[in-house]
């Protein structure tokens, strides 16, 4: 059986470099035949989404995340019947 390991990247203050950071390195990782999920977990901003599309693409108009997922749950008592629209990939 194959071992799965999680990295984390988290830092308190914004504007550090997180997000470029967690790109480059899923690049990599990805490049090198490991399989990456990135989930970004700013609520406030997040952006992570624009390290991997153009700014115009279509995808990204009513692109729905991490917040609405929850809100979805909390106003629903259940998860998204399809969770494809949440994703980006």
């Amino acid at each position: 059986m194959a071992v799965k390991k999680t990295i984390v990247l988290y830092s308190y203050k914004g504007c550090t470099g997180r997000s470029l950071a967690v790109a480059n390195v899923a690049g990599y990782l990805s490049f090198y035949g490991f399989r990456v999920c990135i989930i970004d977990m700013d609520l406030e901003a997040p952006g992570i989404h624009y390290k991997f599309s153009d700014k115009h693409d279509e995808r990204l108009t009513n692109l729905k995340g991490v917040v609405d997922y929850f809100n979805y749950f909390r106003m629903n008592a259940k998860t998204p019947d399809n969770i494809e629209e949440y994703l980006l990939g």
